[in-house]
């Protein structure tokens, strides 16, 4: 097998997975961080506010369970509210605002296989998240894939 140049690995499945920071994946194919823990470098920990930190600018973790939504624009102006939620697999997460003024777009970092959508016309959609892991997103505007400005981050439990 070869190495992922992005992913940092390559699992028995031949599909590219981060082992730095994939729980279902930590540190090596197959190694599931327990309910509650992040995968941080390789290595589960439990979670705080600081593991969302590398994908975006989160104070706080608004927790969500059963279903989530993610305000921007309007009052809110060039930000997400709340950027940073946690949800567990199977949760729909609606992002509502006006994607004409702040088009959405899925992060290459966090996870491999984030369903977020590039989304531009519109002021709703809906993502069903099928699996577990950190899935970051930003404005093409007013953020960028580096979590700076308007972005933020969906943690995924599994």
């Amino acid at each position: 097998m070869s190495a992922c140049v992005l992913s940092g690995g390559t699992c028995q499945d031949s599909v590219c997975r981060n082992l730095s920071n994939d729980p279902l994946n930590c540190g090596a194919c197959g190694r599931a961080c327990a309910t509650g823990q992040v995968c941080t470098t390789g290595t589960c920990q439990a979670m705080t506010t600081l593991e969302f930190m590398p994908f975006a600018p989160c104070n706080l973790v608004t927790d969500y369970v059963d279903s989530g939504t993610v305000n921007f624009g309007g009052a809110l102006g060039a930000m997400y509210s709340p950027r940073c939620i946690r949800v567990r697999v199977g949760t729909r997460v609606t992002f509502s605002g006006a994607f004409g003024s702040h088009p959405l777009r899925p992060s290459t970092r966090g996870t491999s296989g984030n369903p977020i959508s590039a989304t531009s016309t519109g002021d709703s959609t809906g993502v069903i998240f099928g699996s577990a892991g950190f899935f970051p997103f930003y404005c093409q505007f007013h953020g960028d894939d580096g979590g700076s400005g308007m972005a933020g981050v969906v943690y995924v439990m599994p």
